[in-house]
Order: structure tokens, then C-alpha cells, then sequence
């Protein structure tokens, strides 16, 4: 009978066991935040949490039940087809007030904001000097932020 290709798997995993450093799966009791956790019967600081801004604290949770009552939730259509919320209305004006500006936009996404902010900024850009191309902008492999590449499609 053939050796076993995979034999060194099984091995790897069995000296990882022996260490006590094999990680597993497990299941944590409760919500995850930037406080204490219930994990495998015991109570710890979570240390890996990425709840940076506290939106999994309880008075988040009740907030955002009571706009959930209020307002609905699901997809829906492109606010330009549907028409936006009372709720992102509201928001955008208060958004606008607090930074002194005469609006604000919501976007759904870090990526839509930049994406739409570099191809509005540049087509205003090829207007001015009279440019017919339109530039259009492509992610790339990016964590957080915009990496793109511009490229003109000579339209």
C-alpha cells in the first residue's frame, strides 16, 4: 500500500496538540465588545475586540432598535429611485451644521465615499481645461482606504 501524501498533516496537527497550541473553534456566551466576555465558562477582558468606537454597547443596541422600530429595516432601492429617509435626511443636516458647510452626503461605504469623491473631484478637474475623457477609478487589493489606479477611457 502507498504511503499516505498528507501523513505530515496529520503529524503537524498531533505535535501542535502535544505543545497545547492547536487553536479551536469555540463559542462565546453574549454579545462581543470592548468589555468583559463569557468565553469557555469564564469571564476576561477581550483584549481582541475590534469595537473600537463602542457600537456594541447596550445604549447603541437600544438606539438602533428604536430607529429600526421607527424607520424600518432592509434594502431597498438607490435613494434616487426611492427617495433617502427621513432618519439620513435628518443626519446629512446635522452632519452639515457641524461641520459648517451647506450639506453633507451619506454614503454606505468608506470605498463609495472615495470612490465617488476622486471621480467627481477629476471630472470637474477634465471639465475645466476642456478634457472629453472621463476618468474612472478601479480598486485594487486594499484593506481599509482607497488604493486605486486612475485610467481614462478616452470617452
Amino acid at each position: 500500500m502507498a504511503a499516505d501524501p498528507l501523513r505530515w498533516v496529520d503529524d503537524e496537527l498531533a505535535a501542535l496538540d502535544t505543545a497545547g497550541l492547536r487553536r479551536r473553534r469555540t463559542v462565546r456566551e453574549g454579545p462581543q465588545g470592548a468589555g468583559p466576555i463569557h468565553w469557555n465558562g469564564r469571564d476576561l477582558v477581550n483584549f481582541g475586540s475590534n469595537d473600537y468606537l463602542g457600537l456594541a454597547a447596550a445604549e447603541v443596541r437600544d438606539a438602533v432598535l428604536l430607529t429600526i422600530e421607527r424607520a424600518g429595516w432592509g434594502s431597498g432601492a438607490s435613494p434616487l429611485v426611492t427617495g433617502r429617509g427621513a432618519v439620513h435626511e435628518a443626519l446629512e443636516q446635522a452632519l452639515a451644521r457641524f461641520e459648517g458647510t451647506q450639506a453633507a452626503l451619506l454614503f454606505s461605504s468608506g470605498y463609495a465615499a472615495n470612490l465617488s469623491t476622486l471621480a467627481s473631484s477629476m471630472a470637474a478637474v477634465f471639465r475645466a481645461r476642456g478634457w472629453k475623457s472621463t476618468p474612472t477609478a478601479t480598486q485594487r487589493s486594499c484593506s481599509g482606504g482607497l488604493l486605486g489606479e486612475m485610467t481614462f477611457d478616452g470617452g
